[in-house]
């Protein structure tokens, strides 16, 4: 439980880390909607360019985990994928721009 009192925001790429072939790893979900039970910012990150915000939570809300569309960012946003992770940063995750560049803000990405 130190390490989750730790941090405020956990950051999980989706393929390969939440769910392989279509099915979650187990506890995933258990994991996700404990982590925001705690107050946590739960957030997700994709690289694929095949899988749509909608889709990824349509899939991952039908197996039981607690999201919000507006932290799912994938490549195909309208942005470039970096500007996407910076604004999910900043306006998501409450983190001011100058505090990420004054404090370094360690950010440990589940991948």
């Amino acid at each position: 439980m130190d390490f989750i009192n730790k941090y405020d925001t956990f950051i999980f790429d989706l393929d390969g880390t939440v769910y392989v072939e279509n099915k979650l790893i187990p506890k995933a979900d258990t994991t996700i909607n404990e982590l925001q039970d705690l107050g946590k910012n739960v957030c997700f990150v994709s690289n694929k360019t095949t899988g749509t915000p909608d889709e990824y939570y349509s899939f991952l809300t039908g197996k039981g985990v607690r999201i919000k569309k507006e932290r799912i960012i994938t490549p195909g946003f309208p942005e470039s994928f970096l500007q996407s992770v910076k604004n999910l940063l900043l306006n998501i995750c409450k983190a001011p721009d100058s505090i990420i560049r004054k404090n370094r803000m360690r950010l440990i990405w589940f991948w």
